[in-house]
């Protein structure tokens, strides 16, 4: 299950239904939906049965819908909330979960789990009441176990996934993928995850020939590990093994504890096979689009 959480969007919403509108297209933009006016529909039925309060300030609106491929759970925190979403109640916080018809034994215990957890007080005043660090903690400590045996296809996620990136500098790929992957909730702290890369990098290079680069980081901040790729459209400097600079950059986040390191260590075994073959970097090395990246690593 994909687990976002938007904090505060520039979103001009004044009511219940534009909220609703709002969202389904988001995750349609995110191709996290196939059909953002079927969700809004779906969703609004749903509101239209009673209250979905937990908490005075906390909604939890949810709809199950074949528009939906694979299950998503998405928070919102608005700016201000919208008056009355239920009668008496006016609501800034929303936690919006989207099911597919038949969802997977894994999803539906994650939907279980979380459910059961918002059940307890404390996790409660934090979902009502925390900063955004605090919400994110409160999603990514369901991620931290959820590493399947590894695959490429199980680790790739094209939201993490960039192409035609302008960049003049290392730190400056870094710190777009570091972005990335927090948007997405892999890490929750972009800085510190950004040092932690950092303090690698001055240990070696992280190059590995063929204008290829391999950077990580092992951080506390790691919630989930995973992947971000850039492909730029330009190659940059970046210290290598054959002394070439870097077009293809392959960001992998590192947890801090052993079952994180582990992980990672498989991780960039999977990656390494790949990359160590000629046609994989030829097909990275012109891949326009995001399609054209998993196709080459999963060829």
């Amino acid at each position: 299950m994909r687990r976002l959480l938007l904090w505060e969007p520039n979103w001009q919403v004044h009511d219940k239904a534009a909220l609703l509108s709002k969202v389904s297209q988001y995750l349609f933009d995110e191709r996290m939906i196939v059909d953002a006016d079927a969700i809004t529909r779906a969703l609004t039925t749903r509101e239209d049965l009673g209250n979905d309060l937990v908490a005075p300030n906390v909604a939890i609106p949810h709809a199950q819908h074949a528009a939906v491929e694979h299950a998503v759970m998405l928070m919102v925190k608005l700016r201000h909330p919208l008056l009355d979403w239920c009668p008496g109640a006016d609501v800034d916080r929303y936690v919006f979960s989207l099911i597919p018809p038949t969802p997977s034994a894994r999803d539906a215990g994650e939907l279980k789990e979380f459910y059961t957890d918002i059940a307890d007080d404390q996790v409660m005043d934090r979902l009502s009441l925390g900063d955004q660090r605090e919400i994110r903690t409160i999603f990514a400590s369901r991620r931290k176990t959820t590493v399947e045996p590894l695959s490429l296809n199980a680790v790739l996620d094209r939201n993490t996934i960039l192409t035609k990136v302008e960049a003049e500098r290392k730190d400056e790929v870094i710190a777009t993928l570091s972005q990335r992957l927090y948007e997405q909730g892999y890490i929750s702290s972009v800085d510190e995850f950004v040092q932690a890369v950092n303090q690698r990098e001055r240990e070696g290079a992280t190059g590995i020939g063929q204008h290829v680069a391999i950077p990580h980081g092992r951080s506390e901040t790691v919630t989930r590990n995973g992947v971000a790729i850039a492909i730029l459209d330009h190659e940059i400097e970046w210290e290598s093994l054959d002394d070439t600079g870097a077009k293809v950059v392959v960001l992998l986040t590192v947890g801090a504890g052993g079952q994180g390191s582990q992980d990672h260590l498989k991780m960039l075994s999977l990656f390494a096979r790949k990359l160590g073959k000629n046609e994989v970097i030829e097909g990275l090395l012109k891949a326009n689009t995001i399609d054209d990246v998993i196709a080459t690593f999963s060829d």
